[in-house]
């Protein structure tokens, strides 16, 4: 059987730490995430200061600039478009390891759950045998008690009463003649 360890001083640390190792990745990954939106909104706020700018400038000058800006705006939306797909793929990997850590804990704990089944079996088998045994050997005590001595059948070379053959009549006696 698994002997279940209790939870001493040190693996009390050890949780703590790693939970704040894990608040801190998950930290991190909303700062990324705050981060990219951020920048995505400055750059939309710019482009509409670069558009009232645009409108500003000689006309000469503003079909070159509008260019430049639909040039821009398409690469910003192109990164923006592999930053999300980055963290699609990193989330769909880090669902798919917890997937995986899960279903190996799982079979891990189907795995224990077997043994401890089987454990139980093989138990419960011993115990029966056991029981079977102290059965039996109660079993031949008793008959030990309740079979009958020699003492208790009679004396030793006495035929029993069962066997004695009882006469049909009793013998007559010869008449006398006078």
């Amino acid at each position: 059987m698994a002997k279940i360890v209790e939870s001493t001083g040190d693996d009390a640390k050890a949780k703590a730490r790693h939970a704040k190792i894990a608040n801190e990745k998950k930290e991190a990954e909303e700062r990324a995430r705050a981060k990219i939106s951020d920048d995505k909104w400055k750059a939309r706020r710019a482009e509409e200061r670069r558009k009232e700018e645009i409108k500003k400038l000689p006309r000469e000058e503003r079909s070159a600039a509008r260019k430049e800006l639909r040039e821009q705006i398409r690469h910003r939306k192109d990164v923006e478009k592999e930053q999300k797909r980055q963290l699609k793929e990193a989330d769909r990997a880090k669902k798919e390891a917890a997937r995986k850590e899960a279903e190996a804990k799982a079979a891990g704990a189907v795995a224990h759950e077997k043994q401890e089944v089987e454990e139980a079996i093989q138990q419960s088998e011993r115990s029966v045998t056991a029981e079977a045994v102290r059965t039996e050997e109660i079993a031949e005590q008793v008959q030990e008690t309740v079979a009958p001595t020699e003492h208790e059948e009679g004396v030793p070379g006495e035929i029993p009463a069962e066997n004695v053959e009882s006469p049909e009549e009793p013998e007559k006696a010869p008449e006398k003649k006078d």
